[in-house]
């Protein structure tokens, strides 16, 4: 039994609550405090396109869906990452490029300069779907001869690309034999003959950017020597196993975040889930939990009902179009989602309480994004 002493020294102390900043609670805690980690993640290495020119990855989720536009003969494209519009059912493709317009007989090209497009294009429905697109109307049409024509790598499948301004050049990272390409964006390291990039919290390496390329969850030595602070990659830290940044990535990525969510508030999220065609629906392995295939949106449907999670809130329905209005709790069985399904990070999001004015929800990382920690991709 705690002591009158312990009682009243416990009342001075919990009276009150205190802030405390998150680093120094970070500094004190053991390192060697367990985190979750999950089995099943995917490792396979995406398909990795590698380019010293100008280039972009045009990609669908899976094969490509063609949807018209309002009001219009042209399609567009609702599974790519890039607006790819389509003259009727079987005209020539047109996708936007700074301020440009390239065209193609097919998706997965070749690609050229568009001399001309459809009039259609200009005429394109307002909103922020069609900025970036209407963007490019008309005057600045370019022209075949106006310069290089950038390489569009296409797939339907994960993919990535690796795009250096020329060949690499490499500037070494301390005397370890750790070195960083300069000109790209990318996460490109090599050490002695072999090659690392970091996509999405996860390494891959290869015998040069052009070879085959293999997940890689054991990082060389010299990744440790990479300066804590004051260095144009030392934030890379966070994703290097076995490094004290790392280890607080991982914990961070763990801490749910919280969100209040007003009752009647749904008009305002503008949702508008549409499909290629009639809403098709396939089960999640392993599970009574149905998942759409022909929608950008992560649609659930359980039992007679249909859930949305968009945002990291859940809205639920009784047709798979809507209309929504916020979930006061989700189906048990969503927590069951294997790593392997697409819907896998809605299980990151969780109904916490609800009353008649509104509802929380929380979320951690693992909703948005990967982690590694101690050769494990951690998702938060």
């Amino acid at each position: 039994q705690e002591s009158e002493e312990y009682q009243l020294a416990e009342a001075a102390l919990t009276r009150l609550s205190r802030t405390v900043p998150l680093d120094l609670i970070l500094e004190y805690l053991p390192q060697d405090l367990p985190l979750e980690t999950t089995e099943g993640l995917q490792t396979d290495p995406p398909m990795i396109f590698v380019s010293t020119q100008p280039a972009v990855l045009l990609s669908a989720d899976s094969e490509p869906v063609y949807l018209p536009v309002e009001g219009q003969e042209l399609k567009f494209v609702l599974n790519a990452n890039w607006d790819v519009l389509r003259e009727g059912d079987d005209g020539a493709h047109y996708l936007c490029y700074q301020n440009a317009w390239l065209t193609a007989e097919s998706i997965e090209g070749p690609w050229r300069w568009a001399e001309q497009v459809p009039p259609e294009l200009a005429e394109l429905p307002a909103g922020s779907n069609w900025d970036d697109a209407r963007a490019c109307m008309p005057q600045n049409l370019k022209q075949s001869a106006s310069g290089e024509v950038p390489q569009v790598f296409y797939s339907n499948v994960p993919a990535e690309l690796l795009l250096l301004d020329g060949e690499p050049q490499w500037v070494a990272i301390a005397e370890g034999g750790l070195s960083y390409a300069a000109n790209t964006k990318q996460e490109i390291f090599r050490v002695d003959d072999r090659v690392y990039v970091l996509f999405s919290g996860r390494w891959f390496s290869a015998d040069d950017l052009e070879a085959s390329w293999h997940h890689t969850v054991t990082l060389p030595e010299a990744f440790q020597q990479i300066p804590e602070t004051a260095h144009a990659k030392s934030y890379i830290r966070n994703s290097v196993p076995g490094t004290k940044e790392a280890w607080e990535a991982a914990l961070m990525a763990s801490l749910p975040r919280k969100a209040e969510i007003v009752r009647g508030t749904e008009d305002a999220l503008a949702l508008d889930v549409s499909y290629a065609g009639q809403p098709t629906f396939q089960p999640i392995e392993g599970i009574a939990v149905e998942m759409a295939v022909n929608t950008s949106y992560q649609v659930l449907k359980y039992e007679n009902a249909y859930y949305v999670c968009h945002n990291a809130v859940w809205l639920v329905g009784e047709n798979p179009q809507g209309p929504w209005r916020y979930a006061d709790k989700v189906p048990a069985a969503f927590a069951a989602i294997p790593p392997s399904s697409p819907a896998y990070n809605t299980t990151f999001v969780q109904v916490e309480k609800s009353s008649p004015q509104s509802i929380e929800y929380s979320y951690t990382s693992g909703y948005e994004n990967a982690y590694v920690y101690n050769n494990t991709v951690v998702y938060g």
